[in-house]
């Protein structure tokens, strides 16, 4: 079984991505992604010690990048709702 303090990091780098997106920041977010999926896949692999190259390790890495741009979204469309003029 997977222990909850597994989950800790992807979501508090889901919550930097999603206020990023809130703030309206989209080169900095451009440079956060590479660098979270870095941090995860370090995690992984000394958590784990699995290879960073191995099947499964890229599939969590993917599924970690599509959750990244998931919070950067809804933080991003949240952002333009706020942001909006009101048109008479």
């Amino acid at each position: 079984m997977i222990p909850v303090s597994a989950f800790v990091p992807p979501l508090i780098l889901g919550a930097v991505a999603m206020y990023i997106g809130l703030r309206g920041y989209i080169r900095l977010y451009l440079y956060y992604v590479p660098l979270s999926l870095v941090i995860i896949a370090a995690l992984l692999w000394l958590g784990l010690g699995v290879p960073p190259y191995n099947n499964s390790v890229i599939v969590a890495l993917l599924a970690m990048g599509l959750f990244l741009c998931a919070c950067f979204g809804m933080g991003w469309i949240i952002h333009r709702f706020l942001t909006r003029k009101s048109r008479p």
